[in-house]
């Protein structure tokens, strides 16, 4: 069962650099907005979108759906996350500060522990995913989620 709560969803529909890093690939998840279907239909509507076909041809079938869809936000899953994190580890040098024998993954789910038992991770925060990406944005990004959107550190003090 995927956890994909209201709060992960806002976080990713904001998170501009994330949602460019998206390859669309099979298995992805997404939260589309349909526009009404039916004249019964007071209000656009958002679903949740796996590509899932085993065929896929993603230009195809964004041609079939552009008619329905005003918005796509890519929803990662925990492991796109972590993706993203051991790249960001990589090209920011952070394997130098491994102890003798730590292997990446440790030193990661280290630092995310001490990220969640911080003021900065505890706040807005309900599940890993939106946990993983919290830590993500202030490690690669220097923002923080005030619960509405991604703000720059230096300005979350202003708010």
């Amino acid at each position: 069962m995927v956890n994909i709560t209201k709060n992960f969803i806002k976080q990713c529909e904001y998170a501009e650099e994330i949602q460019k890093l998206c390859q669309y690939k099979m298995g992805d998840w997404f939260n589309v907005l349909r526009k009404k279907r039916s004249a019964g239909d007071f209000n656009d509507c958002w679903d949740i979108f796996v590509l899932d076909d085993d065929d896929f041809n993603f230009k195809n079938h964004i041609k079939l759906m552009e008619d329905n869809i005003t918005k796509w936000v890519w929803l990662p899953t925990q492991e796109q996350l972590f993706e993203i994190i051991l790249k960001w580890c990589q090209t920011d040098k952070i394997v130098h500060h491994l102890l003798v024998g730590e292997s990446i993954n440790l030193y990661i789910l280290k630092e995310m522990y001490y990220y969640a038992n911080s003021f900065d991770g505890i706040i807005f925060i309900n599940n890993i995913k939106a946990l993983t990406l919290s830590y993500i944005y202030k490690n690669v990004y220097h923002k923080v989620w005030t619960g509405k959107k991604w703000v720059l550190i230096n300005e979350k003090n202003n708010l």
